[in-house]
C-alpha cells in the first residue's frame, strides 16, 4: 500500500495537470462575437460577445463611452459622409473596412490599429479598437481612417 503522503501528492500533480490541459484547451477556442454591418455595406464591425462589467473608467469621466458594433457601424457611417460633406467628396466609397473591438485589459491596453491589405478587388482596412475610449480618440481614429480610404 502507498503512503498516503506519496498518494496525495500525486493525486494533486493529476489534478494541476488536468486543469491545465482544461484551461489551455479552453483558450484556444473561438469566442462566439457579436456583428454589425453598416448600412451601405462598408463597414464590419465584431467584438467578443462579453458580459460587460464596469468600465476601469467609470465614474464621473463622462468622456469615455463604450463601444458596441451597432453604435460604431452607424457612426462610421456619419463620420464618413460629414468629413466628405467638409471636403465636397460626391463619389461612392471604394473598400471594406473591417473594425474590431477587444476589451480593454492590461496585456491588451486600450491601442488602436489601422492597417491597410491589398486584396485581388482592391483595398481593404483593417481597424482594432479598445471597447472603451474617449470621445476624442474615437472621434480621430475614424477620422484617420476616413481620410486614409
Amino acid at each position: 500500500m502507498k503512503h498516503p503522503e506519496t498518494w496525495w501528492g500525486q493525486g494533486c500533480a493529476g489534478l494541476v495537470l488536468f486543469l491545465a490541459i482544461v484551461s489551455a484547451g479552453a483558450q484556444t477556442v473561438p469566442t462566439a462575437s457579436t456583428y454589425a454591418q453598416s448600412a451601405s455595406g462598408q463597414f464590419t464591425v465584431t467584438a467578443p460577445q462579453q458580459t460587460y462589467s464596469p468600465s476601469p473608467y467609470s465614474g464621473t469621466n463622462t468622456t469615455i463611452i463604450r463601444l458596441e458594433p451597432a453604435m460604431v457601424a452607424m457612426s462610421a457611417e456619419r463620420i464618413r459622409q460629414s468629413v466628405w460633406r467638409e471636403l465636397g467628396v460626391t463619389d461612392q466609397w471604394q473598400h471594406k473596412v473591417f473594425i474590431s473591438l477587444h476589451v480593454v485589459t492590461p496585456r491588451t491596453g486600450d491601442r488602436i490599429s489601422i492597417s491597410v491589405d491589398r486584396a485581388p478587388s482592391g483595398w481593404s482596412y483593417r481597424v482594432t479598437l479598445p471597447d472603451q475610449i474617449s470621445k476624442e480618440r474615437y472621434l480621430r481614429a475614424m477620422t484617420q481612417l476616413i481620410l486614409l480610404e
